[in-house]
């Protein structure tokens, strides 16, 4: 069905039905080791969700990290501990893994990351030339 401003929808014998697909709608760096992802719906917290492998931090300004963990924050967030990044450094998490809301609707292309400033550590330098 279409409804104001053409946009779709769907009903049931229940109510409405989502058809509408989640997307990334921010990230944050809580301290030098955890990010909290959010989600613009509730998440299914499955498998995917929870799998390490379906996240990549990548750096645009500082040291590389590595997802350790996923744990569930709230219904819209997620919590990635991974191996470290650099204060103030600029990275962007990318949700690679076939996660979906409550309604199986799985993210679509181009709203799967978001990019966000490092609470990390420090930089040292270990020898100098």
């Amino acid at each position: 069905m279409t409804g104001y401003g053409f946009n779709t929808y769907g009903l049931s014998s229940y109510g409405s039905i989502d058809i509408e697909s989640p997307r990334v709608v921010g990230a944050r760096s809580i301290d030098g080791f955890t990010i909290e992802v959010t989600f613009s719906e509730e998440m299914v917290a499955d498998a995917a969700l929870l799998d390490p492998a379906s996240y990549t931090v990548t750096p645009t300004l500082g040291a590389p990290a590595t997802v350790l963990s996923v744990a569930v924050g709230t219904t819209t967030t997620v919590l990635i501990t991974h191996s470290g990044t650099t204060l103030g450094g600029t990275y962007t998490v990318d949700v690679v893994g076939p996660v979906t809301d409550v309604g199986g609707n799985t993210l679509l292309p181009g709203t799967t990351s978001a990019t966000f400033r490092a609470l990390g550590t420090d930089p040292t330098a270990t020898a100098v030339a």
